[in-house]
Order: structure tokens, then sequence, then C-alpha cells
């Protein structure tokens, strides 16, 4: 879990989300849909970004 804290943090956690992200969409396109189906944790758990309370 990553908190942030400033402006600062928040670009640089929603930049490597965005990287992360491109990263996800080139390996999950190298994959067949059968190895998606069967093995997702091949391309990672999906991060998840919670609101503010």
């Amino acid at each position: 879990m990553t908190y942030c804290r400033d402006i600062a943090d928040i670009h640089e956690a929603l930049i490597y989300l965005g990287n992360d992200g491109r990263r996800r969409i080139r390996l999950a396109e190298q994959l067949d849909d059968d190895v998606l189906d069967t093995e997702p944790w091949r391309v990672g758990h999906r991060p998840c970004v919670p609101g503010s309370a």
C-alpha cells in the first residue's frame, strides 16, 4: 500500500499506475485468451485506488 500525502506523491503514483497499465496491456496482448482466463496472475494483480474518506 502506498500513501500519497501531497500533490507530488499523487502525481508520481498516477504516473506509475499509467506505466503499469501499459505494461499489463502489452503482456496481455502477447498471451492467448485461454491463458488469461486460467492464469490471470501472469499479468499481475489489478491495482486498487481507494478514494478519500
